[in-house]
């Protein structure tokens, strides 16, 4: 009766049968029993790997579709946006010095290579082309992104910093900038209208072996950067979503999410 319930597409559910109260006095069908159990629990173990491997599949594939669709809307974004900065550098060249027009100007091919620099970041996320890295002082690219935050920071909320002024990188400054600028943004929204302070620190950590094996990193001398604050911090059930694209759990209007895809 018991083997007739086991169903494989309900496993998951399934009860183990009762066992002998003592092994000693097991006759054959306790040891079938025993049998059982084991195949039962070790089919919810090989269950559950295959739940996690399917979510796996479906979040690659979901992301994959929005990075090609990212990346055919960059392509596009790129072309229309070299004509207008060619025009723009053209008449530039030929604008008077001085003029309202040639200080104008400036400030639209200052404006596109920003943008074309935005879209080269579009097109690192779909996987179209490498991401630049160059030699970075880490606390001049914390610090450059942090003041640009710094005029639109509530009064309530106050922001610390404790950076080693000699750490350096290879990296891209454009990514970093951007996820020091997301997670503190976050942050701010997040804590709403509660006083409260947000910490950034950055220093020289030595990463042992467990603590390597642990985040799948060779052990070794590490660039650590930590920002942390005391608001309410971010549920379980969604600790597991903060690296897709555009998942938030704030309203319409009121943020994007974590922007750390």
């Amino acid at each position: 009766q018991y083997t007739r319930q086991i169903d494989l597409k309900h496993i998951d559910r399934l009860n183990q049968p009762i066992e002998a109260a003592n092994e000693k006095l097991s006759d054959e069908i306790d040891l079938l029993a025993h049998s059982i159990n084991s195949l039962v629990d070790n089919t919810k173990i090989e269950f559950k790997r295959r739940q996690g491997l399917e979510q796996q599949l479906n979040q690659a594939q979901k992301m994959e579709a929005l990075g090609n669709l990212a990346g055919g809307i960059a392509h596009d974004f790129n072309n229309i946006l070299a004509a207008l900065l060619g025009f723009a550098e053209l008449s530039y060249i030929k604008s008077k010095p001085g003029t309202d027009i040639h200080h104008n100007l400036e400030k639209i091919i200052h404006a596109g290579k920003r943008a074309k620099s935005l879209t080269s970041q579009i097109l690192v996320f779909s996987r179209r082309s490498d991401s630049p890295e160059e030699i970075l002082n880490l606390e001049e690219v914390i610090h450059e992104a942090l003041n640009l935050i710094k005029p639109s920071l509530p009064q309530n909320i106050t922001v610390e910093t404790s950076l080693n002024p000699s750490l350096r990188i290879k990296g891209d400054s454009t990514s970093l900038h951007q996820v020091v600028m997301n997670i503190v943004t976050n942050a701010i929204q997040a804590i709403d209208n509660d006083s409260c302070t947000i910490q950034v620190k950055l220093e020289l950590f030595d990463l042992n072996q467990e603590e390597a094996t642990r985040i799948i990193l060779p052990p070794g001398k590490y660039c650590l950067l930590t920002i942390c604050d005391d608001g309410p911090g971010i549920p379980d059930e969604n600790k597991s979503r903060i690296f897709e694209p555009f998942f938030t759990t704030k309203p319409a209007g009121k943020g994007t999410g974590m922007g750390l895809a």
